[in-house]
Order: C-alpha cells, then sequence, then structure tokens
C-alpha cells in the first residue's frame, strides 16, 4: 500500500501539548543505532517489567530469529516475555547494561550488547498505551469550556503564517449540539440504514477489535443461539494469553461498546450494528484499567493476521510514536488485513492525531453529531476529535507521522447501544467505518479496494475542514455502489472549516510541520 496522501500520524490517547520534558537526551558515548528514539528518551517512561526495561526487538527475518534467541540466553538478565513470530519481534526486559549502556557521571556509553547484531532492525521501548477517555453524556463540553491555550510564541507564529491565532468554532459540534442517537439513527446518517444493509451477507466476515475485551451478551449470537465471539479471542494482558470467550471479558466497557456498534444482532433494529452476523475475534490488549503494553498491542495485530481477519478495529493509542505497531500494522495490511483507528479526543491539547492511526496502515477516524434533522449535511465533526497536518515533530516518529490527517468522520457522539450504553469519542467512530469495511468485505472486497471505495466514495460536508475529515463523511452506500461525488471535501468547505484548515496548519507549522 503506497504511503497516502492522508499520510496518517498518532492515533487515539492524550499527551502534553509540547514533549514531556523527562523526554530529553543525556550525553552520549558511542552508537545508539539498535535503539528507538523513544527507547532511549528516558527510564523513567513506564516499560518496566521484573524491574528491568522492556524492549521489543524487531529482527530481519526467520534464520536470524534463533541467532538472537541464542543470544539473550546468553546474558545474565534478559527474559523473553512475548514471542511475536509472525510480525519478526521478541518483546524482552533485560538490564541496560546486557543491552549494551552504561552510564559514568550522567554519561552514557553504547557499546556492545545489542547494538552488535547486525540482522537487528531496532529495539522499541515496551511502554503502556492507553484508550482514549471517552465521554459520558454528561461530560460533553460547551464551547466557552475549550480553548487552544497557544503560548505567546504560537500565537505570534500562527497569526505570522496569515491566520488568526484564534480557531473557528463554527461548525464543530459542542454538548448543545450532539442529542442521543441510537445506532441505527447512526448508521442512517452514514447511508448504512436497514435497507441498504438487509440484502448483505455478513457470516463470512472475520472482525478483530483489539480493546478491552467484550463480555458475553446474546446480542453477539447466531440465529441458533450460538455465540459468534471466537474461541480464538485472546486475553493478552494477564501474562498467560489464555483464550475463550471467557477469557476476554471486558471489565471497562469500551471494547464491549466497540464491538457492538460492529457485530450486534439486536432484536430491536435500532440497536442491530452493521455486520450482524460477522464473526468476532476479541484481542483484549487492554486491561480494565484502559492500558495494555506496546508487546501486547503487537499481539492483538497478529492474532488478526494469523486468524486471517478481514478488519481490525483499534480504539487505542498514544501520542507516541510506537515503531512495533507501525511495523506490524503494515506486516496486516499486507496480510490482507483492514486497520481502522481512532484519532484521539485531545484536540485542545496534543492536537494533532494519535499513533497508530498515524501509521501508513491505518485508517484514521474523526468522530461527528448525529444532526437533530437527521440531515448529513447539517452534520458538525465533534469539538473533541484530532485533527492534522501531524508534525512529525516530537512524537518519535523521525518524521514518519508527517502529514497525518482523519482520512474520515462517522457518528461518534452520544451514541446509544443497548445494552452497552451510551458513550462519545472517536472511539465510538472508529467502529462505525470498521462495520463499514467488513460489510464491504462480506461483497468480496480486498482490503485495497475497501479503502479506495471508503475514501473516493465518502460525501462532502461544508461544516468540515480537510485537516478534520481529508474525505469527508462515511457513505456506506456510495461505498458500495462505487459511486464518487462529483466534489471532493476541500470543494464545499464552508468559510469556518477554511478557517481551522489555516489555523490548523499554521499551527502544525509552529511545532516543525511544513505545509
Amino acid at each position: 500500500m503506497q504511503r497516502r496522501t492522508f499520510l496518517t500520524t498518532l492515533g487515539a490517547t492524550a499527551a502534553a501539548t509540547t514533549t514531556p520534558a523527562f523526554f530529553g537526551f543525556s550525553p552520549s558515548i558511542g552508537s545508539p543505532d539498535a535503539f528507538t528514539d523513544f527507547a532511549l528518551a528516558a527510564d523513567d517512561i513506564d516499560t518496566f517489567r521484573d524491574g528491568y526495561p522492556g524492549f521489543v526487538l524487531r529482527y530481519e527475518d526467520a534464520d536470524h530469529r534463533d541467532s538472537l534467541e541464542e543470544w539473550l540466553e546468553e546474558t545474565e538478565t534478559a527474559r523473553i516475555h512475548r514471542d511475536l513470530e509472525l510480525v519478526n519481534m521478541l518483546a524482552v526486559n533485560m538490564s541496560w547494561a546486557d543491552a549494551g549502556r552504561t552510564t559514568t557521571f550522567g554519561i552514557d556509553r553504547y557499546s556492545g550488547g545489542l547494538n552488535d547484531l547486525e540482522y537487528l532492525e531496532y529495539a522499541a521501548a515496551d511502554a503502556f498505551l492507553e484508550r482514549p477517555e471517552y465521554f459520558e453524556p454528561s461530560d460533553l463540553a460547551s464551547q466557552s469550556d475549550v480553548d487552544h491555550g497557544l503560548g505567546i510564541g504560537e500565537r505570534l507564529l500562527t497569526t505570522s503564517f496569515g491566520t488568526d491565532s484564534t480557531p473557528d468554532y463554527d461548525g464543530l459540534a459542542f454538548d448543545g449540539d450532539a442529542p442521543t442517537a441510537r445506532l441505527r439513527e447512526a448508521r442512517t446518517l452514514v447511508q448504512a440504514g436497514d435497507s441498504v444493509l438487509e440484502e448483505i451477507d455478513t457470516s463470512s466476515v472475520r472482525v478483530c477489535v483489539a480493546d478491552t475485551g467484550v463480555n458475553d451478551r446474546w446480542i453477539y449470537e447466531d440465529g441458533e443461539g450460538e455465540s459468534r465471539i471466537s474461541p480464538e479471542s485472546t486475553d493478552f494482558t494477564g501474562g498467560s494469553d489464555e483464550t475463550g470467550v471467557d477469557a476476554v471479558a471486558d471489565g471497562d466497557g469500551h471494547g464491549d461498546w466497540v464491538s457492538a456498534c460492529i457485530l450486534a444482532d439486536h432484536d430491536e433494529g435500532h440497536y442491530t450494528g452493521f455486520a450482524p452476523a460477522a464473526e468476532l475475534i476479541a484481542a483484549k490488549t487492554l486491561g480494565d484499567d484502559g492500558s495494555g503494553s506496546i508487546a501486547d498491542i503487537v499481539a492483538g495485530i497478529e492474532l488478526a493476521i494469523d486468524t486471517h481477519a478481514d478488519v481490525l478495529c483499534m480504539s487505542l493509542g498514544s501520542p507516541q510514536w510506537a515503531e512495533p505497531i507501525a511495523d506490524a500494522l503494515a506486516d496486516a495490511w499486507d496480510a490482507g488485513v483492514f486497520p481502522v483507528a481512532a484519532v484521539g479526543n485531545d484536540r485542545f491539547a496534543t492536537t494533532f492525531v494519535a499513533h497508530p492511526s498515524s501509521s501508513e496502515y491505518a485508517v484514521g477516524i474523526n468522530a461527528t453529531n448525529v444532526p437533530d434533522s437527521g440531515d448529513r449535511d447539517d452534520t458538525q465533526l465533534s469539538y473533541f476529535g484530532n485533527v492534522g497536518p501531524h508534525p512529525g515533530t516530537q512524537d518519535f516518529s523521525d518524521g514518519e507521522s508527517a502529514d497525518a490527517k482523519p482520512a474520515l468522520a462517522a457518528p461518534g457522539m452520544n451514541i446509544e447501544i443497548d445494552p452497552v450504553g451510551t458513550l462519545s469519542g472517536t472511539s465510538m467512530a472508529a467502529p462505525m467505518v470498521a462495520g463499514a469495511a467488513a460489510v464491504l468485505a462480506a461483497e468480496g472486497y480486498d482490503n485495497e479496494t475497501i479503502l479506495e471505495r471508503l475514501t473516493d466514495c465518502a460525501y462532502p460536508v461544508e461544516n468540515f475542514g480537510v485537516t478534520e475529515a481529508e474525505h469527508g463523511l462515511l457513505d456506506v452506500d456510495a461505498a458500495l455502489r462505487g459511486y464518487e461525488y462529483e466534489d471532493s471535501q476541500e470543494d464545499v468547505r464552508n468559510d469556518g472549516a477554511e478557517a481551522r484548515d489555516r489555523f490548523n496548519r499554521a499551527l502544525s507549522a509552529t511545532r516543525g510541520g511544513f505545509w
């Protein structure tokens, strides 16, 4: 898959508006080429297991796997805690001394250790990531409650780029613009109403949801009362990788909501999902506290590859780039999986789209309201959804995230699903697009064609900026028919959307982006 024109960036959680102070580098001697920038950033990033820092090691190919394992066995401290053979990775914990770094008088020296392994592509930090914070109905903010809070320097710089230092909020949806909508109303807004979906049999489709798990509910049963939750579903958070429906129970509710949005088969059509006959592969990559390690998330992606999933939904992420996740997603894409990711709910702090929606191989999704009128021309983007273009700086991506934007928008504000509840967030929008991808997969389209149809056939909405939803609003019916609208999203933008695009580009430029 080519690097798309919308180059996705960071995917789903909050961070500070600038890189935290502890991400500074100490003086070093030698060549630390084996380690990613994030791994080198600081010892107090939460990567520790059994008292030692955790790393995800990517080797070149299977021929070098045995050599790496033999080398690890010869060290004093290294322990393998996750084998990720399908994506050429091992997750280990080991001392910095065995890894090849020593520190004397505050000066780091790199010699030997992982640096000597020519077949090792990199050693990345096995940090812990979190799902984006979702919103209960009473949690949505009013316009008076939000502010970009730019510093003096940023205000001056954005003005120098020819735009006001205060973004135009006209066209964004706040609390008063987001009435509660049942799932059917959300589907109907994106042209996936009952009449569109009723002729499509999704029973051949497999959907992997990498999240906090799923609860064994009747909405995931088939016509014979058998669970559509795959016995291959796996809990990667407990250390023993237990499989089965009971193993992936969701104590948080986030993954259960996401799964229901895609796959619920409800007696009341109001709460039926996009693919009510599809099989669900639950990858519990986040614990009930909403956090999970990079290695565990990669294991969830690997499960999608191993089980031949058609679609992967990831409503999770980090403000920092994770090379193992990006590489695993590239492998998933090559294996025919279609990955979808939330862009994050932190527009007025971190601003730019979160990882893994920043990866070239994940489609980043922003959230919208479902307007009272039900008219998609009245649709507004959520005030909280992260935007582009990512500057490609301060996230340790070495520019890989540069220019990333949300690809599409879908309903994600006050969406009610029985019996799992009413939630808001880009986490709620991502499964709408994952559901659409499942519908297209049921029609026999591969992931390349699904991407083309979803983006080329999206519906342009005047309230959307291209830095907020580059291709527009999800349109399932048009994607099924291959119908492309005459106007692009850029063509139809109103003045407020254009002003926000100018602001977002200028703000990106103040942080190292060049547009």
